[in-house]
């Protein structure tokens, strides 16, 4: 019976680094700048669901959300968004100290717990 639990367990913590909130970051001052105000983060959780939700200045900009598959080999979300045109696979990076995802240009750094 404990050997099946580790197994289990161990099954879970090759996918539990995807888990969490990825902001909108950019290191370019310019861009710092437009985005002043607002909090746009990609949330990912256990339960294989996703959000994408933006405010600007506390006002809803929008909020999408959805189901996910991980592909533990390729680092990779399969998602069926509910509504939005959005990418239907996002990569989870490796970055200097920590995850990101990108879309185009954009960057969303993993935070820190």
């Amino acid at each position: 019976m404990l050997i099946s639990f580790f197994a289990c367990r161990n099954n879970d913590d090759r996918s539990s680094f995807i888990y969490g909130k990825y902001r909108l970051f950019s290191t370019d001052p310019s861009i710092q700048q437009f985005t002043t105000g607002e909090n746009t983060f990609i949330e990912i959780a256990k339960d294989q669901t996703i959000v994408y939700n933006s405010t600007i200045n506390n006002k809803p900009k929008f909020k999408f959300t959805g189901t996910y598959k991980f592909n533990k080999e390729t680092n990779t979300l399969t998602i069926q968004w509910k509504e939005g045109k959005l990418p239907g696979t996002l990569k989870i990076e490796t970055a200097d100290d920590g995850y990101v995802i990108k879309i185009g240009d954009t960057q969303y750094k993993k935070e820190k717990k």
